[in-house]
């Protein structure tokens, strides 16, 4: 089974939600520091669709992409319940296809951890850099190796979500740069609590790894901060928050 495919029905109740909603004012922030203003706007791993449908609702063109169905499934649903049409693809970030190219591409969440190869990585960007317009921006967050390794912790419990219980655990691989999250849900059904759990994995890149593979993937960093600051990254920093932009004076292929 594919994960997300039974996290997708709670996810908007185990809280992490509540980030999505930060990175908003977050994003229109950092948009007007580089005096960017886009039209038309790509949420990479948009997952249940949180972001995209806030972005459309401030008058964005907006496409969203996820791998997987079930969670494309809740995003479809909450756009319909928001009054906003937003077209869903399913697509692997690695394979990224658009017919036409955008002026923003965002993927938060930590999505591009989930690439567990370096070549996963440049191939990522390198299809990114395809489907944005010359001296478009790319928004995107990653978990540093600390995050992995102390911050990935998850609980959120029966006294705050009444009929659902997640509990995540970590495990990091210092050598393999690898961490582990075994997150197990707990849902009552019919008075009785169902319980399954999902396994995530991510890998850590370090800033300089990120940089050239931006670089590889015909984008250039421009900037980088300590995620939902602007304070340059130190050696604490669980998430760092990465702006790009295309290197190529011409990138898109339909």
């Amino acid at each position: 089974m594919d994960i997300y495919e039974r996290l997708a029905e709670v996810y908007d109740r185990g809280g992490w939600i509540e980030y999505s909603r930060r990175l908003l004012p977050y994003l229109q922030e950092i948009l007007r520091r580089f005096r960017f203003t886009p039209q038309k706007v790509l949420e990479l791993a948009c997952g249940t669709g949180t972001v995209a449908i806030a972005l459309a609702q401030e008058g964005y063109q907006v496409v969203g992409v996820d791998r997987s169905s079930a969670m494309l499934r809740e995003a479809e649903k909450k756009a319909r319940q928001a009054g906003v049409k937003i077209p869903f693809l399913r697509q692997d970030m690695r394979d990224l296809v658009l017919k036409h190219p955008v002026d923003l591409v965002t993927c938060f969440f930590d999505s591009i951890n989930y690439l567990l190869s370096y070549q996963d990585l440049v191939s990522t960007f390198e299809k990114v850099s395809r489907v944005l317009r010359p001296r478009g921006l790319f928004a995107f967050d990653m978990n540093t190796a600390l995050g992995l390794a102390s911050h990935w912790d998850y609980r959120k419990g029966e006294g705050d979500l009444g009929d659902v219980a997640i509990i995540g655990t970590n495990s990091y691989d210092p050598q393999e740069k690898l961490g582990t999250i075994r997150i197990t849900v707990f849902k009552k059904v019919n008075g009785l609590f169902e319980q399954f759990t999902e396994v995530h994995t991510e890998r850590a890149y370090a800033r300089n790894e990120v940089k050239t593979a931006l670089k590889e993937g015909g984008l250039k960093l421009l900037s980088c901060y300590d995620c939902l600051t602007f304070q340059r990254p130190g050696k604490n920093a669980g998430r760092i928050l990465y702006v790009a932009t295309t290197a190529r004076k011409s990138s898109h292929q339909a």
